[in-house]
């Protein structure tokens, strides 16, 4: 099934007052925190529209010190009074539109999360995200016990291990841009590798494990390479949550022999909406008026 793609790009002016539509948004975030207007999952995903309200402003010049001013100044509207109503009626709208979807497609600059539900059973991935040339995907799949932040790929040799890598926000609080305004290439020559930590502020998470083949053949993209795979930590994908959407995150492969054996990049982009609406309850489907169940 073609996903449903809902557009959350945001077009912001940079200023030292922050416009409409992210002022919108940290005010109504600001009237939850006041006020309790949504339930976990939707104060999941009205969060993760502000961070990416604020990541375009950010990409559009704006001071991130700025913002973080703004945010901390910013007051709650009055609990009953029409703003909120007005901006909580309008998050609650957007809710009801995803509500009904199987599969949502949250795009990104470069790539985007689909997030997949079912009223029944689980599908393969809950979340995923797959490289630009579908080499890989990488995302949240059903395990027989929990869930697993897990990496399925196809290639012919197979890796000694795999690590994944990402800006430490404790070490560096923003993510640099390595093109400087585009005038230099991405590292790598991938485009998702443009915005990330510095060498000495990247956090780097060793796998806990292989996918088993058949698992790694059935999330792997299609392709004639044998399907591999590798289970990653939780900590890596709460980690990953605390990122902002340009950020790049990378996979890198360590052969037999040591050396660096090739790496996958990812973005983070809409991570966390794609996780919110993981949260949010497929409604039943109706039974057509009048219809009853057969007798035999």
């Amino acid at each position: 099934m073609t996903p449903a793609a809902i557009l959350l790009s945001l077009a912001l002016a940079a200023s030292e007052a922050a416009p409409d539509p992210y002022a919108d948004r940290v005010a109504l975030r600001a009237a939850d925190s006041a006020c309790a207007l949504f339930a976990p999952a939707e104060r999941a995903l009205l969060d993760a529209l502000v961070a990416l309200a604020r990541d375009d402003a950010v990409r559009g010049g704006a001071d991130p010190a700025a913002l973080d001013r703004y945010e901390a100044s910013a007051g709650a509207p009055d609990c009953d009074g029409p703003l909120t109503a007005r901006l909580a009626e309008g998050h609650r709208a957007q809710i009801d539109r995803l509500a009904p979807l199987t599969e949502i497609a949250f795009p990104g600059r470069h790539q985007h999360w689909i997030s997949e539900r079912r009223r029944r059973g689980a599908p393969d991935w809950r979340v995923r995200q797959s490289t630009a040339e579908a080499e890989a995907t990488l995302g949240l799949a059903p395990g027989e016990e929990e869930d697993r932040f897990v990496l399925a790929y196809r290639a012919e040799a197979a890796p000694a291990f795999a690590v994944i890598v990402f800006r430490d926000p404790a070490r560096q609080a923003h993510p640099l841009d390595f093109t400087a305004g585009g005038l230099l290439p991405a590292p790598g020559g991938d485009p998702v590798s443009a915005w990330g930590g510095g060498a000495r502020a990247e956090i780097r998470i060793p796998a806990s494990g292989r996918l088993d083949p058949d698992t790694a053949a059935r999330l792997a993209p299609a392709g004639g390479a044998p399907a591999r795979g590798f289970v990653f930590p939780d900590r890596a994908l709460r980690a990953m949550t605390h990122l902002t959407p340009r950020d790049g995150v990378r996979v890198e492969f360590t052969g037999a022999d040591g050396r660096p054996a090739g790496a996958y990049w990812f973005e983070t982009g809409m991570l966390n909406a794609a996780l919110a609406v993981q949260g949010i309850a497929l409604p039943e489907p109706e039974r057509p008026e009048g219809t009853q169940t057969a007798s035999r």
